[in-house]
């Protein structure tokens, strides 16, 4: 009998300057390994945002990095899957109130609609006390939600 996979699925943080109501870029990450995961994420500014889905091999030391907060579970071999259903989230352009956060709450709300992906109880306002806590543990050089799932 064969065993599948599992990635944890982490909303990851970035530095993010010259944004008007944001200091944080957030991206919906998959990780394999300390350095190699998948990436899906909004890009662009408020009137050329995209959905930009990719791998980066530098997880665990892109400087701008601030933390991450694991929001559920994924198997392996349903990554594809997830970036082609994560096309179907919603993308508005042309006012700043909407960006890369508002994106990525509504890309965990179709997830949590799917079932079985997204960890019960994973709210906006849990997901930002979170990722303020693990920003907290980052700036005192404590370790990273990566250190933690992979070692240093």
């Amino acid at each position: 009998m064969s065993t599948v996979m599992s990635v944890p699925l982490i909303v990851m943080q970035y530095e993010l300057r010259g944004h008007p109501r944001r200091s944080e870029h957030w991206a919906l990450v998959a990780p394999l390994s300390r350095d190699d995961a998948y990436v899906f994420q909004l890009e662009g500014t408020y009137d050329t945002f995209r959905y930009s889905p990719g791998e980066i091999h530098d997880l665990a030391t892109a400087e701008s990095m601030r933390g991450g907060v694991q929001v559920g579970v994924i198997p392996y071999n349903a990554l594809a899957w997830l970036e082609e259903k994560l096309r179907e989230v919603r993308i508005i352009r042309h006012t700043p109130d909407f960006d890369c956060q508002n994106w990525i709450m509504e890309a965990i709300q179709l997830l949590k609609d799917i079932g079985s992906i997204i960890y019960p109880g994973v709210t906006e306002r849990w997901l930002r006390d979170e990722l303020r806590h693990d920003m907290e543990r980052w700036q005192v050089a404590e370790d990273t939600l990566v250190e933690r799932l992979f070692g240093n």
